[in-house]
């Protein structure tokens, strides 16, 4: 049809030629009552065309969808998965909402969720600040979906502080509406503490190239043989674990070891890493085992003085049946990081806010 492909202009011009041959024509002649049937007629007809053009031009903006797939609005929904947050005791990222570049994030527990109100447990903040009331908090977390525990899925969403107050035990509590909308999202942000010398049992490193050269067998750790860098209890003391996340870790070399190793260390050298940390509250150990790729040198890879290496976890090793048989390495991506890792982290920074009475 005509009013589907041709334009407005188009049109108009069309419709101008057309009138300027009938009036043309006319002015030779004489005007006629037919003539004038014609012209009335074609500009109604030209009407209808434009009005055409106009509607069918705005109809396919009818098609685009009210909110974005990822949105989740129905508040059944919304309730259903905030009360299953709170079973998870899942962690909680919060920022205030875009209110400044660089804003400085934190994180928090949630502990209750009502169906009117959110309740967030915070580790990091010492003061209960009642400006904050009326602002809105930018707040992101991730857990097991409830239909299927199998898959983690990372929810964001925005509210508004109700109320701030210092629970028993200095602990600072803030009330939040309840969020209209919850939002699906990828990114996942992982909490770096630097655990105090106590919970850190052992930590060991192998280097990987030297280990597949001495036939050594990714899955059997007895197979690895000496690690190139150690510290264990009534032995080796070369490593100091700085600080650790879901993502990686930071190892300080004790300048003893730097001077007695030749092994030559390179950014993107990969390394197994045997870790042992105790749990919060200092009554079992366990084991973890990762490969770790050296992604900085504080301050130079070759220095025999002052070594500090930034490391992310790439492989996560998975014992195949207790006790220890063996591993199976399942590979660690950015935005997932080593989950059980992520959350001895979380839990030893709510203990470290926790003892300092803060």
């Amino acid at each position: 049809m005509i009013w589907q492909t041709a334009t407005a202009s188009e049109i108009f011009f069309l419709a101008e030629d057309i009138f300027s041959k009938i009036f043309q024509s006319e002015v030779e002649h004489k005007v006629s009552p037919e003539s004038v049937v014609i012209v009335v007629g074609f500009f109604l007809i030209l009407v209808i065309m434009v009005t055409m053009t106009f509607l069918f031009s705005k109809k396919p903006k009818k098609l685009t969808p009210d909110t974005p797939i990822n949105w989740i609005t129905d508040k059944a929904h919304v309730k259903r998965l905030m009360d299953s947050a709170v079973v998870q005791r899942s962690k909680i990222r919060v920022s205030f909402y875009r209110e400044e570049n660089g804003a400085r994030s934190t994180s928090a527990a949630l502990v209750s969720a009502n169906g009117q109100e959110l309740a967030l447990e915070f580790a990091s903040l010492k003061n209960a600040n009642l400006a904050w009331v009326g602002r809105d908090l930018d707040c992101g977390f991730n857990m097991r979906d409830p239909d299927n525990p199998k898959l983690f899925t990372n929810y964001t969403f925005v509210a508004t502080i109700v109320n701030t107050l210092l629970v028993p035990g200095d602990i600072l509590h803030v009330t939040l509406a309840y969020p209209e909308r919850m939002e699906i999202t990828q990114y996942r942000s992982s909490l770096r503490v630097e655990p105090p010398e106590k919970y850190v049992r052992a930590v060991s490193l192998w280097d990987v190239n030297k280990v597949k050269q001495t036939a050594g067998r990714a899955q059997h750790p007895e197979s690895w043989g000496k690690p190139m860098l150690a510290s264990e209890p009534k032995g080796r003391q070369e490593l100091v674990l700085e600080n650790i996340s879901g993502g990686g870790l930071r190892l300080k070399i004790m300048p003893e070891a730097l001077s007695a190793h030749d092994e030559k260390l390179a950014v993107s050298q990969q390394f197994y890493c045997r870790l042992t940390l105790m749990d919060i509250q200092m009554e079992t150990d366990t084991t973890y085992y990762v490969v770790c790729n050296l992604l900085k040198c504080f301050d130079d890879c070759l220095s025999k003085t002052n070594l500090s290496l930034g490391m992310s976890f790439t492989y996560e090793g998975m014992p195949e049946e207790p006790p220890l048989t063996g591993l199976r390495w399942k590979a660690v991506t950015r935005e997932w990081g080593v989950r059980d890792l992520d959350d001895w982290a979380f839990e030893m920074h709510l203990e470290l806010y926790r003892s300092r009475g803060e």
